[in-house]
């Protein structure tokens, strides 16, 4: 592989990785939007309706497994990432390329 090719396709990787960056923030406030749309849910008070304490209650373990998995899928997105670069690393070493 010639030098410039490397150069175009270490210019695409810092593409794709920034593109990747702002998929990930985009991602991060959808999460937040919806935490605060669940955080500021409130139910209408009706004679025979839901009990208001067992609704909170809900919507609170709800919200508290929802918050789990983002921060579950924050964290494998960032080992994600650390694998990507030590795979593209380990592909820089053995070939003395740059994929």
């Amino acid at each position: 592989m010639s030098r410039k090719q490397a150069n175009a396709r270490k210019k695409a990787q810092i593409q794709t990785e920034t593109q990747l960056d702002t998929l990930q923030e985009d991602q991060v406030d959808r999460e937040e939007g919806i935490q605060e749309k669940l955080n500021d849910i409130e139910f209408d008070i009706k004679f025979r309706g839901y009990d208001c304490a067992q609704v909170d209650h809900y919507l609170n373990a709800l919200t508290e497994d929802y918050n789990a998995i983002c921060r579950e899928s924050e964290a494998l997105k960032q080992e994600n990432r650390g694998m990507r670069k030590a795979l593209a690393a380990l592909g820089e070493t053995k070939s003395g390329e740059i994929l």
